[in-house]
């Protein structure tokens, strides 16, 4: 809960394995295996995931412009952060702007 906490309190920050592992006071061999017998999935996979629902509810719910969204989940790219988009939900973020 912690780890998933720090996560979502830093989306727009770069969590290391090292740091979330700190977090969970765990080493990170355990920490790794520990992340994904509760998610299902490993740290820097959920990390896209939330980055990338946090991206689609901004879109949609804010007036915010596409660069500023990429920045508030952790890109300094907008096109590296629009390539990550079109590939998690095969759709652009233009598509998914609040209109």
């Amino acid at each position: 809960t912690r780890v998933l906490t720090h996560i979502e309190s830093n989306l727009a920050m770069m969590c290391s394995l090292e740091e979330l592992a700190v977090v969970a006071r765990l080493s990170k061999s355990q920490f790794k295996t520990e992340f994904k017998n509760q998610t299902g999935q490993s740290s820097g996979k959920y990390l896209i995931m939330r980055r990338m629902e946090k991206a689609r509810a901004l879109l949609a719910n804010t007036a915010l412009p596409v660069h500023i969204v990429a920045k508030k989940v952790g890109y300094t790219s907008q096109s590296a952060f629009t390539r990550r988009f079109s590939w998690y939900f095969d759709e652009p973020p233009s598509c998914f702007v609040s209109r």
